[in-house]
């Protein structure tokens, strides 16, 4: 036989407040935390965008640098179809606010870093042609990317330039719950020539083999669809 024992009313009453003081301090822990909960939530609805729009543009840019590297002569052709691919590797997000400048950065073979050619837009408007880069825009030092050679005659070997890409992309939040501003995202990407030392500016005529940089001290601009693009005279 299984004796069955009753707490003591005052037994049933430490239970009962037990049990009160337990869903007050839920109460209490709800309280305190449920702000924190609803700010991560409308952040995250925030930065969610922000994180897909950052993304997308480096791929945009990386996607930019490879193909300009890819040719060993640009032509004005080549350049739109590189402006257009970044446009459509941003999909489906507007492209309305996005621009890029690409630019050819060669060593001198005197120890310098200049620019041989720089198509640009918007804000980012094309470098001055054998104007001398002293950084790139992420901080990489330039003689990790090429060789800053000390004799001007071995400025005509392999890495003697690279394929500069920088990108800007304004994005709205969608929701502004958190932030309320504009952002302003950028990218920068990198790529050594794949068919020569250089990748030479269009002059007419398709070379498999363009030419080094000549250093001239006068320069021509173009303008290419929304693009300006400076090379040497």
């Amino acid at each position: 036989m299984q004796w069955v024992v009753w707490p003591s009313l005052s037994n049933r009453g430490l239970v009962a407040r037990l049990l009160r003081h337990q869903a007050g301090t839920s109460l209490v822990e709800f309280a305190i935390t449920a702000p924190f909960l609803i700010i991560l939530l409308l952040g995250s609805i925030d930065i969610y965008p922000l994180i897909l729009a950052k993304s997308k543009l480096n791929q945009a840019t990386q996607t930019s640098g490879d193909l300009a590297a890819s040719f060993s002569q640009i032509q004005q052709s080549d350049i739109q179809n590189v402006f257009a691919a970044a446009s459509q590797v941003m999909q489906p997000l507007p492209t309305d606010t996005l621009i890029l400048r690409i630019s050819n950065i060669y060593s001198d073979g005197a120890g310098h870093a200049k620019v041989y050619w720089s198509c640009g837009q918007g804000s980012l408007t094309p470098f001055t042609p054998n104007a001398q880069v002293t950084t790139t825009p992420n901080g990489t030092p330039i003689d990790t990317l090429i060789y800053l050679y000390n004799t001007s005659s071995t400025h005509n070997g392999t890495n003697t330039s690279f394929i500069m890409v920088e990108s800007s992309y304004v994005t709205n939040p969608q929701a502004g719950f958190i932030i309320k501003t504009p952002v302003n995202l950028v990218g920068t990407a990198f790529y050594l020539p794949r068919q020569s030392s250089y990748v030479g500016p269009w002059d007419g005529t398709y070379n498999n083999q363009p030419t080094p940089p000549t250093m001239a001290t006068t320069q021509q601009s173009v303008t290419v669809g929304n693009m300006v693009c400076n090379f040497e005279a």
